[in-house]
């Protein structure tokens, strides 16, 4: 199976750790055991496989999590495949070392050694060697210590780590756990706050990745954060005469040398506000800000260098980077020059890269943007996860593989989706396709619109009523291979877990911090009331494809609570579907039958209200019945009962009977696209021509129309749309003669 690998960052990049989520179709025995990687030229690469996921009932491979060494050419791409395992494992230099010693892990690779233990901070001790020698004496490495701070009303607290656990262990990537809280740094007390961090140690490289997410579990609404920030600490070399340098936004580096009582730093408090203080540094003219070449901060001794990135730092400001000429680097996550109110149950996760470089290195510079923002991407054909079946609603495979009559279709559709999901952002700014400027530390990821219904407080409101939203950009992502896809669904996912789904009473939305999620009926900062905001594919999805293992733990949870608390609502049929959907999700994730059980509860109890009305599902708008009948269409899939798809066939022929409107094209309007794989299941099962027409008319108006979508009809528009496609694809296979 043929991996894509595309460079992005203008560098060149070799033995690069590459990980990809590789799905296997049920009961596929050329990759049920691990399988490996090899190049263009039928060689193997290192690489390693982790069972990511396994199919419900056989317990069969569904997923490998693939990382492999991978190199690619400044602006070019390159090829591997992903074969069946056959051959011995090929080794290779400085592969990733794992130990434990009672509680405390030991990780190293040759040019790394990470310490982490329960009960100290964040990073016990990292040590460096450029020459590949860590394990020599101690008195010859760079040494560095990483603590956790954070500062409120009550003073300033220091986080201590209260877990350390292994939840992937391989020779090319190991994936660390960490969980703690923080205490008075005088008197010892908690406060409301805890963190968990997510380490990622790679083999043969020099550099880590820390995801950092701070969580506000205090129990009053509102705690005034006057200062989080990260501290690297140096202890060997605290003599040293420091040479410090900056990322800024543009070609070139800023650049100062600092004695050991001064200091530099660089604070981003808006989408344009930018401040230096401290040491004056000489820094290169800007003509326009590069947000990738921004967000990282080095400090350079004699013998070694270490560099130290925010991820997306410019669109998560506040954010400040200060260095020291003590041997100090602490990255703000909250600048004591902009001070927040965290609102209760908020999460806010950073991904901090930390790069070790020797002293002559001057090629860190590029390496740190790439790998702060612009790592190569990897890609699978999307016709193999059609193939591997992992997927309820299939995606939009290459134009040539479709009948004639639907290659320009799908062609047309393929741009259209496109500039359907980048307007939602916005017209592009900076050189970037998309227009973050709306993104903070709140509001990373998310959709602000405008609202002016009659009956609502007019304002501008944050809109998370998207029905999965990173879900559709991660398929976006999947069927164009374009990385402006993956990286917006990156952000909206770590805005879903941060801020919809993190609050630690199970709540199914918390409002984020500041003033930004509203209540549209009463301007008051409120919770949903519902199961209506669901996101949990998408977060499922994102740990299959980037090894996210936060990710997992959130869907996994939103599933746990569906199960728990009943959070249905028969004026809202969507929280029908989407509940059983949720569940479905736990049931993927975990094969646990008690998900699957909870899915078929709530689709009975649909069942029920379908019979106690009828064959008529009460609601107002179409799309709320699209998307509960789209439950017990994903619920038969697992659930043969026939009763299911009875219901199915009774409630549409209804909805067409009272809805289905030639002249407009649309069942009600363009919420009846919620029908589409509906529609072309009950083709597929009766033949009965109308459901294939309403499907194919609906469809042609969509593809034709001009108007520009708002965020909502966007989610409903894409959520199975493509499903038509694969049904008419169908339909050419059993016409043609062989």
């Amino acid at each position: 199976m043929p991996v894509t690998l595309q460079e992005r960052a203008g560098i060149n990049w070799r033995d690069y750790p590459i990980t990809i989520g590789f799905p296997v179709p049920k009961g596929n025995k050329d990759y049920a055991v691990p399988p490996r990687v090899v190049d263009t030229w039928n060689n193997e690469v290192p690489s390693q496989a982790v069972l990511a996921g396994q199919w419900p009932q056989d317990g069969s491979p569904r997923w490998w999590l693939m990382t492999f060494l991978a190199s690619v050419g400044r602006g070019s791409s390159t090829q591997y495949r992903i074969v069946p395992s056959g051959k011995k494992e090929i080794t290779f230099k400085r592969q990733v070392n794992l130990t434990q010693e009672g509680d405390r892990v030991f990780l190293e690779n040759g040019l790394l050694r990470v310490e982490i233990a329960p009960n100290e901070q964040l990073l016990g001790r990292i040590w460096f060697n450029h020459s590949g020698r860590v394990s020599s004496a101690e008195r010859d490495l760079a040494q560095e210590e990483a603590g956790l701070y954070l500062k409120t009303a009550g003073g300033l607290f220091q986080g201590k780590n209260s877990q350390v656990s292994i939840v992937e262990s391989g020779r090319i990537r190991t994936v660390v756990l960490i969980k703690g809280d923080f205490y008075h740094t005088e008197t010892q007390q908690l406060n409301g706050f805890s963190y968990e961090g997510q380490l990622v140690f790679y083999g043969d490289s020099p550099f880590i990745n820390l995801q950092l997410t701070i969580v506000n579990q205090e129990l009053t609404d509102w705690t005034r954060v006057d200062g989080a920030w990260v501290c690297f600490q140096q202890k060997q070399y605290q003599d040293e005469s420091w040479e410090g340098a900056f990322g800024c936004g543009g070609p070139g580096v800023a650049e100062v040398k600092l004695d050991s009582e001064e200091k530099a730093s660089l604070a981003v408090l808006g989408p344009e506000k930018f401040s230096w203080e401290g040491k004056p540094v000489t820094r290169p003219q800007l003509k326009e800000l590069n947000t990738d070449d921004f967000g990282w901060v080095d400090l350079t001794a004699s013998g070694f260098g270490m560099t130290i990135g925010v991820s997306n730092c410019w669109q998560q400001y506040p954010k400040a980077l200060e260095i020291s000429g003590l041997g100090r680097i602490n990255i703000e996550l909250v600048p004591k020059a902009s001070p927040v109110l965290w609102g209760k149950g908020v999460a806010k996760t950073h991904d901090l890269t930390i790069l070790f470089h020797s002293a002559r290195d001057r090629e860190y510079t590029e390496r740190i943007k790439g790998l702060l923002n612009a790592v190569p991407v990897a890609s699978l054909p999307a016709a193999w996860y059609n193939q591997a079946g992992v997927f309820y609603n299939p995606l939009r495979i290459h134009n040539s593989a479709y009948a004639e009559e639907m290659m320009i279709a799908s062609a047309f559709l393929g741009e259209k989706s496109k500039g359907d999901f980048l307007n939602l952002y916005g017209p592009a700014s900076f050189g970037d396709e998309i227009n973050q400027e709306n993104w903070g530390i709140f509001n990373y990821g998310d959709i602000r619109r405008d609202f002016s219904s009659p009956w609502g407080v007019k304002g501008a409101y944050w809109n998370n009523n998207q029905y999965d939203l990173p879900l559709l950009l991660l398929r976006e992502f999947l069927e164009t291979t374009d990385a402006v896809f993956l990286d917006i669904a990156k952000a909206s996912l770590r805005h879903v877990s941060d801020v919809d789904l993190a609050h630690p009473s199970a709540a199914d939305r918390i409002t984020p911090g500041l003033d930004h999620i509203r209540s549209a009926r009463t301007g008051l900062l409120a919770e949903a009331e519902d199961f209506s905001y669901v996101k949990n594919q998408g977060l499922l999805l994102g740990y299959y494809l980037i090894g996210d293992y936060r990710l997992l733990n959130m869907a996994i949870k939103v599933a746990n609570r569906i199960c728990l608390i009943d959070g249905l609502n028969p004026d809202r049929p969507r929280s029908y579907g989407l509940g059983i959907i949720g569940s479905l999700i736990g049931y993927e994730a975990t094969g646990e039958e008690r998900y699957l059980l909870r899915a078929r509860e709530i689709g009975d109890d649909l069942v029920d209200v379908v019979e106690q009305n009828k064959g008529i599902l009460p609601s107002d708008f179409t799309y709320q019945t699209g998307l509960a009948i789209e439950g017990l269409l994903h619920l038969s899939h697992w659930d043969k009962d026939p009763v299911l798809m009875k219901t199915v066939k009774t409630v549409v022929d209804r909805v067409i009977y009272d809805f289905w409107d030639e002249e407009s094209g649309f069942l009600q309007d363009i919420g009846g696209l919620t029908f589409t794989s509906i529609l072309c299941r009950l083709y597929e099962q009766t033949g009965n021509e109308t459901y294939r027409n309403i499907c194919q008319t609906q469809f042609s108006k969509f593809l034709n129309s001009t108007e520009i979508l708002k965020p909502r009809d966007v989610a409903l528009s894409y959520r199975n749309l493509y499903a038509i496609l694969n049904m008419e694809g169908k339909q050419k296979q059993q016409e043609t003669p062989e």
